[in-house]
C-alpha cells in the first residue's frame, strides 16, 4: 500500500477484513498477479455529496445523460474517449483478418466466406499473433476507461443532488432488430434493421446507471425510477397536459413559445414527478404545477448549456 494513500488507510482501519482475492490480469502484454482486499462495510467517502432537497432529474439515453436540476443543467457524453478506442481495434481487427486469410487460403471460399463443413485447421504467423496481444491491451484499457470515466460522471452528479430521479429503460429492448422495413426517404434504400446493439456497447448507460445506485445506497438513498407506463417524459407537453409522439430525429420542439432541447425537456419532467397515492411504487404523475414555476428558470440554464456545447463543438447532433 502506497504511504501516501489516505483512502486505503482509512478502508482498512474502519472495516473488518472478509476476504482475501489473488487476481491474474494480463497488462501490456506481461501476466501480472495482484492481491485484492475484501472489506465488510461501506467505503470511505472520497467526495462531499449534495443536498437531498434539490431533486435531480435524469434522462438516461443511448450514449448521453441529461442532467436537469433548479440550479444545473448539463447533457453529458457517456464515456466520450471510448469510440477513439474502437476505432483503433477495429482497424487491428481488419489487419488480423487479412492476415489469417493469407496464412489459411485453404479454409476460405472463393467467396471470401469460410468453408463449412468440414473440420478445419488454422495456422497463425507471429505477426497476427502480436495484433492479437495489441487488441486485447487495448480490451482492458476500454474496460478500464469505461468504468472510471461513469464513475467520475456519477460522482459529479452526486455531489450536486443526492435525490435522483431517472425513467425506467429496458436496455436489452434496445438492442433488438426492428421488425418493420423501412426505405430511406432521400434515396429510397432500405434502412437497417438494427438498432442501438452498437452505441450501447459503446458507451454502457446501464453500467452508469448500475454504478450510480450503487453509490447513493452507500449512503442509504436509491436512485428513484418514474413509472414508465404512466409518464413519458420526452412526449409530454406540461402547459397543455398533452402526450404528442416525436420521431427519434426530433431533437428539439417548442414548448410555450420556447425551444427546448429534447433530452434536457424530458429530464426536467422527470424532476418534478410526483407519487399519486401512497401505494403507488414509483413516481407515476408529473406535477405541472412545479413545472410551470420552474420552466423560466430552466430555459435560462438550458440556453446556456447550448450555447457551450455550440461553442466547444459537442454534440452537434443532440443540439440540433
Amino acid at each position: 500500500m502506497k504511504p501516501d494513500d489516505r483512502y486505503a488507510m482509512e478502508a482498512i482501519r474502519n472495516n473488518r477484513l472478509k476476504y482475501v482475492r489473488l487476481l491474474r490480469k494480463t497488462v501490456r502484454g506481461k501476466t501480472r498477479y495482484f492481491v485484492q482486499l475484501v472489506l465488510r462495510g461501506k467505503p470511505p467517502k472520497k467526495h462531499e455529496y449534495g443536498s437531498d432537497t434539490v431533486v435531480t432529474g435524469l434522462d438516461i439515453g443511448v450514449s448521453t445523460v441529461a442532467e436537469v436540476s433548479s440550479r444545473h443543467v448539463q447533457l453529458h457524453e457517456l464515456a466520450p474517449d471510448i469510440p477513439a478506442i474502437d476505432a483503433e481495434i477495429r482497424k487491428i481487427s481488419r489487419s488480423m483478418d487479412r492476415s489469417r486469410r493469407a496464412t489459411n487460403p485453404s479454409n476460405y471460399n472463393p467467396n471470401g466466406t469460410i468453408r463449412k463443413g468440414i473440420k478445419l485447421q488454422w495456422t497463425y504467423s507471429a505477426g497476427y499473433d502480436r495484433l492479437r496481444k495489441k487488441r486485447k491491451e487495448l480490451y482492458r484499457k476500454r474496460a478500464v476507461l469505461m468504468r472510471m470515466s461513469h464513475e467520475m460522471l456519477a460522482n459529479e452528479i452526486l455531489e450536486r443532488s443526492t435525490t435522483v430521479i431517472c425513467e425506467t429503460m429496458n436496455y436489452r429492448a434496445l438492442q433488438k432488430r426492428s421488425k418493420d422495413m423501412t426505405r430511406n426517404a432521400k434515396n429510397g434504400r432500405i434502412n437497417r434493421k438494427s438498432r442501438f446493439g452498437k452505441a450501447l456497447a459503446n458507451h454502457a448507460p446501464s453500467m452508469f446507471e448500475r454504478i450510480l445506485d450503487q453509490k447513493l445506497h452507500y449512503i442509504g438513498k436509491e436512485l428513484i425510477h418514474t413509472d414508465t407506463a404512466k409518464i413519458r417524459a420526452s412526449q409530454i407537453n406540461h402547459v397543455t397536459g398533452e402526450m404528442i409522439k416525436k420521431d427519434l430525429s426530433v431533437r428539439s420542439f417548442e414548448i410555450d413559445g420556447n425551444t427546448v432541447q429534447r433530452d434536457l425537456y424530458s429530464a426536467f419532467i422527470t424532476g418534478h414527478t410526483l407519487y399519486s397515492s401512497e401505494d403507488s411504487m414509483k413516481p407515476d404523475t408529473v406535477d405541472y404545477e412545479s413545472c410551470a414555476n420552474d420552466f423560466e428558470s430552466f430555459i435560462f440554464l438550458q440556453n446556456k448549456e447550448l450555447e457551450r456545447l455550440t461553442s466547444e463543438k459537442k454534440l452537434s447532433w443532440y443540439i440540433s
